[in-house]
């Protein structure tokens, strides 16, 4: 489980656009009104799921078999990086 960091000043929408789905993974959420409801989906190919900065702690879960293409991208309307944003991008520089 994992909780997204706000990277910018408002914080930043992640898409996670499903390409490919033939695996039996679900994407996972703790609903923000009741943290002990976890909402399950399997995402179809060709939908698009956006998870807010802040928001709902998330998950994939692992998969048994087949396979899933995304693409990523985050949205942003606020340029304004914060601090996390350079240590997150320094966490991926080897």
């Amino acid at each position: 489980w994992h909780c997204d960091e706000s990277l910018y000043e408002n914080p930043q929408v992640e898409c996670v656009l499903t390409i490919f789905n033939s695996c039996d993974s679900r994407t996972e959420w703790k609903k923000n009104t009741d943290p002990d409801v976890i909402v399950s989906r399997w995402t179809q190919p060709n939908s698009l799921l956006l998870v807010k900065a802040g928001g709902p702690s998330h998950r994939v879960t692992r998969s048994s078999c087949g396979e899933r293409v995304i693409a990523k991208f985050v949205y942003t309307s606020c340029p304004y990086k914060l601090n996390a944003w350079y240590s997150n991008l320094n966490a991926y520089i080897s």
